[in-house]
């Protein structure tokens, strides 16, 4: 009888088979399941070790031993007539199903791979920021953030009575309303930016849920007339630290430390600046540091939609306008103050208050014609009264001003909704979300359609 009649008869190819179909099996499970449960990588490689030390034990015990009906026992050497008669049609039988179910193994085997596994493994470039707050869940799958991108995130109030944030939030607004005029370099929107204030988050999640580049923070220091501002740009990536500055100065020279502090920025980041030296970045629209100070307390109310505070904040604006009668920026966020108030206030109030809305409007309009805000503010009255023309030219108007006033962008898309046009509505709020991510009136109204 030759060898491999022998090991036929011995049934040591069956075993093989079953075994290696067996471990295919195991080992698809392992690869699959352990990664959810936590396990070690290491024990998969343990598994297919042991697997592997397995087949020579199993072919060996194959060779000399065999189950019968009364246990496993030796396995007996074979009579020469059984070596001369072929098979049987019952043994025949008993292979071919044994066959198919191997056949049948090896196919749950693969399609457990298959179907179970990942459709792709994460990347590098794809990162998920998880909060318990809903708004923190954002998943940014990141190609490669434009080296030219950054976020500005609200400078900390570390002055000693911890009573001006709203003058830290200012100034870090107006540098990021500074670098978004700046051509080439593309700037993450204020309310997403300013979500991570107070959040203690890691730098490298928030560059890539803002999916920036890079990313500015500071502080203010203010005791008195003394001011004190720092300021650091910082890779998002690694958090390599590119420039860091502090200037000290008085309020009246916070005019001049804003316009550095955004040329230095821009400089590092080698943006062309598409503007002379002579040409200032940040555009505060006044000269008197108080009447400044006086519409960043007003401007802190609006950008919290704080309605119960609307009162205060007109009454700051105004005494800003006291201080500088031709401050044209102060006009156009009365007019947005006054129109918001309108949508809230008691019935008797609306119309006096739209009409002032109306006047405040055209008032920086008259000072100030590249101001793109009272033009949007102009346009929704002008949709209360179901103007619906004028209104669209209005806003056209503001947009033509400044194509990325999202205040301006939000409306006009939320004005679209209410008309039934949807499709183009959708658009609008999606382009509202690219520029700034976390905008909770753009996210509510997205949600809703």
């Amino acid at each position: 009888m030759s060898f491999f009649a022998e090991l036929k008869r011995r049934k040591v190819f069956r075993v093989a088979v079953v075994y290696a179909a067996t471990a295919f099996v195991i080992l698809q499970a392992a690869d699959i399941m352990l990664p959810s449960l936590g396990v070690p990588a290491w024990a998969l490689s343990l598994i297919v070790v042991l697997v592997i030390l397995g087949f020579p034990i199993a072919l060996v015990l194959a060779w000399a031993l065999e189950l019968t009906p009364d246990g496993i026992k030796r396995t007996e050497s074979a009579p020469v007539a059984q070596t001369e008669q072929g098979p049987t049609p019952a043994l025949l039988g008993k292979r071919t199903v044994l066959a198919s179910a191997l056949l049948v193994a090896v196919g749950v085997g693969i399609g457990a791979g298959w179907f179970l596994r990942p459709a792709t493994e994460p990347s590098r470039e794809s990162t998920a920021v998880a909060s318990t707050d809903p708004l923190a869940v954002v998943e940014t799958p990141l190609t490669s953030p434009e080296s030219q991108s950054i976020a500005v995130l609200a400078f900390a109030d570390l002055s000693p009575d911890g009573d001006q944030e709203y003058f830290g939030d200012g100034i870090a607004e107006e540098i990021l309303n500074a670098l978004v005029r700046v051509p080439g370099l593309r700037v993450a929107g204020r309310t997403s930016s300013f979500y991570f204030k107070g959040r203690n988050e890691d730098l490298r999640s928030i560059g890539a849920t803002l999916g920036v580049a890079h990313i500015l923070e500071g502080s203010v220091r203010k005791q008195g007339e003394r001011l004190r501002i720092t300021a650091q740009l910082i890779r998002s990536d690694d958090g390599f630290h590119l420039w860091s500055a502090t200037y000290d100065g008085t309020d009246a020279d916070i005019f001049a430390l804003q316009e550095r502090i955004a040329r230095e920025v821009t400089r590092e980041l080698q943006v062309a600046l598409g503007t002379g030296e002579d040409q200032r970045l940040v555009n505060t629209g006044t000269e008197n540091p108080d009447a400044y100070a006086l519409y960043l307390r007003a401007t802190d109310i609006f950008n919290r939609r704080k309605a119960e505070r609307y009162e205060e904040a007109i009454a700051a604006a105004q005494q800003a306008l006291r201080l500088d009668p031709g401050y044209a920026r102060a006009h156009s966020r009365l007019a947005t103050l006054y129109f918001l108030w309108s949508v809230v206030a008691v019935p008797e109030r609306y119309e006096a208050l739209r009409t002032e809305a109306a006047r405040q409007a055209r008032s920086a309009m008259e000072l100030d014609p590249s101001l793109a805000e009272p033009h949007a503010v102009l346009a929704m009255l002008l949709w209360a009264d179901r103007r619906y023309a004028d209104s669209a030219d209005a806003m056209q108007r503001a947009l033509e001003i400044d194509p990325n006033d999202l205040t301006a962008l939000f409306w006009r898309a939320s004005n679209h909704c209410l008309v039934g046009a949807i499709e183009l509505c959708e658009r609008e709020l999606d382009h509202v979300l690219m520029l700034d991510p976390l905008l909770p009136n753009a996210l509510g109204w997205r949600a809703r359609l």
